[in-house]
């Protein structure tokens, strides 16, 4: 398997926000568990990818009951 892991900083990026935000998510169970080796946190890009997809389409799920007259594509 070749994929490929991203640490804090490489998520944040991929986020567009700051490094303490993504310490905020893992506190709070926002993202998804990480691999921890020594100090360093690891993600599967793979995983994330998915779990980005998974909470956009729950968002549009969310989005269309509130407003049945929206239609999302």
């Amino acid at each position: 398997m070749n994929d490929e892991y991203l640490n804090r900083e490489q998520l944040a990026k991929l986020l567009h926000c700051c490094v303490r935000t993504i310490h905020n998510y893992e506190k709070a169970g926002t993202v998804p568990h990480a691999t921890v080796l020594g100090r360093r946190h690891l993600w599967l890009k793979s995983d994330l990818i998915a779990f980005i997809k998974a909470y956009q389409e729950a968002a549009r799920l969310e989005m269309s009951e509130s407003n049945p007259a929206v239609t999302l594509k």
